[in-house]
């Protein structure tokens, strides 16, 4: 199954919206309009999360943050209404409880898996898995990719796909 044309438009046009309170001041930030954080790695601290994106004079984000996540984002979004725009839930997807873990977390909220980091195969059996459960719960996945490690304790993570021009 993959996500139909409408509920990825459904997702962009809930951005666009709550973004578009930047637009009508461009005099928010320094880029004179919305820039959104659409990867932006969760903060220990409310403070530190705010911090980054007025930093980077940023109208916005969307969290990729852990499966258990839902009620701190629930209450920052509260708080700061077109700061933080949704989730993407993530867990060790190793582990026999991942899919639960991730299905009750798009239930509580998330709008998406990912960011997906571990030491397997792109197309080996704990991405499918995932693969399938995006697809089971229409929501989109965000997969790292990484061929070569950075340093020489990281190693790699979802490797093994070759992409070809179709």
């Amino acid at each position: 199954m993959v996500m139909s044309r409408r509920v990825l438009l459904k997702n962009v046009a809930a951005i666009a919206t709550v973004s578009s309170v930047y637009s009508q001041d461009p005099s928010r930030n320094e880029w004179g309009g919305p820039v959104v954080d659409c990867h932006h790695h969760l903060r220990r601290t409310l403070e530190a999360n705010l911090m980054h994106l007025d930093g980077a004079g940023l109208s916005g984000a969307v969290v990729l943050a852990r499966e258990n996540s839902a009620d701190q984002i629930g209450t920052w979004k509260k708080q700061y209404p077109g700061r933080f725009l949704g989730w993407f839930a993530s867990t060790d997807i190793t582990k026999p409880e991942a899919e639960d873990l991730l299905t009750k977390a798009v239930k509580a909220g998330a709008i998406g898996l990912g960011e997906l980091k571990s030491h397997v195969a792109a197309a080996g059996p704990e991405l499918r898995r995932m693969y399938a459960l995006a697809a089971e719960l229409n929501v989109p996945i965000l997969v790292h990719f990484q061929e070569v490690p950075h340093t020489s304790t990281e190693g790699t993570f979802a490797t093994g796909w070759t992409l070809k021009r179709c």
